[in-house]
């Protein structure tokens, strides 16, 4: 399978699209419950345009609202007896590779659910060095609006109210993209569209988590964006701060992969610390 992406890939890059039992990636010890994944779609574009694709159920380990139900068309009888995330994380996981990422509102939502899967499954994962292309970013930067009405506009497909499944929200998303690429021809940033041009035009902020929790400040180094240390380096402050490292890992209900990167960057800030042998 062969897709006509309008993209330059200097690697490859997946379209994502998950349902999920509701809005909440995270939750919060002792108050509420995160929500999970019930249905994962992807599709991989290689480099050489090669596509490969896959859309499956999974079990959420918890009953599906009903409201979920409505809007994704998932019920508990049909995830029953499918894997749970954590049975499918390995190959998964393998299977998404070092790809960049794209899809609508996927750092508002998709991306929020599947590094958190991945984490709660023991298998550290981030989106650091990853680009990411936001088709709704692009989309309500130029027009404003929603997913029907990108998939109108762009892609010549009059939704209804019906329930759209994750695999046919996930193929339109690249006829959506294809045909902003079309639209904005006369825009500097879509006359030789790569991944690099448009992950920095429509991103709106430099955050290394999908939840914005931690950032880079203007001189390119990771610092909080949430609590008592708000942009004070994160290397630093943890060194000095061990008690507060342990409630940030131990305690806290920080998202997984927030965990993950402030643990890689006190490790790094330990090293550069340390004198080095001649």
């Amino acid at each position: 399978m062969n897709l006509d992406l309008k993209l330059n890939l200097k690697k490859p890059i997946v379209f994502l699209k998950v349902a999920t039992t509701g809005m909440d990636a995270f939750g919060k010890k002792g108050v509420s419950q995160a929500d999970r994944i019930i249905e994962i779609s992807i599709i991989r574009i290689n480099t050489d345009r090669t596509v490969k694709s896959g859309t499956r159920l999974v079990n959420p380990g918890m009953p599906i609202p009903q409201e979920a139900s409505i809007i994704n068309g998932i019920t508990d009888e049909m995830v029953a007896g499918v894997p749970q995330f954590k049975d499918i994380a390995a190959n998964l996981y393998t299977f998404i590779g070092d790809a960049d990422f794209a899809g609508f509102s996927i750092k508002n939502f998709d991306l929020k659910f599947l590094v958190e899967e991945f984490n709660n499954a023991g298998i550290p994962f981030t989106v650091v060095g990853r680009k990411i292309i936001d088709t709704s970013t692009i989309f309500h930067s130029m027009e404003k609006r929603d997913f029907r009405v990108a998939a109108s506009k762009f892609a010549n497909q009059q939704l209804t109210e019906e329930p759209i499944s994750s695999e046919t929200a996930n193929n339109i998303s690249i006829s959506i993209y294809n045909g902003m690429v079309d639209a904005y021809a006369s825009d500097e940033r879509f006359k030789n569209p790569n991944t690099d041009t448009l992950h920095t035009s429509f991103n709106r902020n430099n955050s290394l988590d999908v939840s914005g929790k931690i950032i880079l400040n203007k001189d390119g180094r990771p610092v909080f964006n949430f609590g008592k240390y708000i942009g004070l380096l994160i290397g630093d402050t943890m060194i000095a701060e061990q008690n507060y490292y342990d409630w940030c890992i131990n305690v806290s209900d920080l998202p997984g992969d927030t965990k993950v990167l402030i643990k890689q960057i006190t490790e790094k800030a330990k090293l550069a610390g340390q004198p080095q042998n001649s």
